[in-house]
């Protein structure tokens, strides 16, 4: 639209993984990755998986989970990436236990958190197309996301919960703390409905995101006369 390029010279191409179709962990295994990571059984886990940095609304999401504390006291959240992490303690106040900052993870540790976790969160302000959603797409975590250009070609309104941004008269973007508490109330309050909307993801995930529509894609893009 703003370069007016034809649609017909355009070829959209979505990041592809192989979905696995992961095995479902039983209640003992999950205990027990949750003891080796200092969790009890009865801890619900949020989870973050990215860079910290303010871009992904990672400031507006402590500010919210602040306020779940309040009221729930069986919630954790985990970061797991580097970034901007002295700026984030200095964010954390008196919930600190109940935060955790995990640096960069390898695959197989990365695993174990997506196996148990109750949610995955991605409160970004911009966005593309983030692995960390397929992944947890992968996973069948149940998803709040923000309601951005990108991640609203992945998600749609059955699939996850949408986190609406608000843009004032200087362009700058914002996020309802109180609309990101009730998301995380919800889905940990409403376990039916949260694996039903990760089931439908999943789906669209082995349809639209997958490795093998990347590539046949890409391909067919080299090979035609655009």
């Amino acid at each position: 639209t703003y370069y007016k390029i034809s649609d017909h010279k355009i070829t959209t191409i979505y990041n592809g993984i192989s979905a696995h179709n992961h095995k479902k962990i039983s209640t003992s295994q999950k205990n027990k990755i949750k003891y080796e990571w200092g969790f009890s059984k009865k801890d619900n886990i949020i989870l973050f998986v990215g860079r910290i940095d303010e871009g992904k609304g990672i400031f507006f999401l402590l500010k919210a989970f602040f306020e779940v504390c309040k009221q729930r006291a069986d919630l954790h959240l985990i970061f797991a990436g580097n970034g901007d992490l002295k700026r984030a303690f200095e964010q954390i106040k008196q919930f600190h236990g109940r935060i955790h900052f995990t640096g960069y993870l390898d695959k197989k540790k990365l695993e174990e958190l997506y196996l148990i976790s109750d949610i995955g969160i991605l409160p970004s302000l911009y966005e593309q197309c983030p692995y960390s959603l397929l992944e947890m797409m992968d996973y069948k975590l149940p998803v709040i996301t923000s309601k951005i250009e990108g991640i609203k070609e992945i998600y749609n309104e059955n699939q996850c919960v949408f986190i609406e941004p608000t843009i004032n008269r200087t362009g700058e973007i914002s996020l309802s703390i109180n609309e990101i508490k009730e998301a995380i109330l919800k889905l940990t309050t409403n376990k039916k409905e949260a694996i039903q909307m990760a089931r439908k993801a999943f789906i669209e995930l082995s349809d639209k995101f997958s490795s093998k529509k990347m590539a046949e894609t890409l391909y067919q893009a080299y090979i035609s006369n655009k």
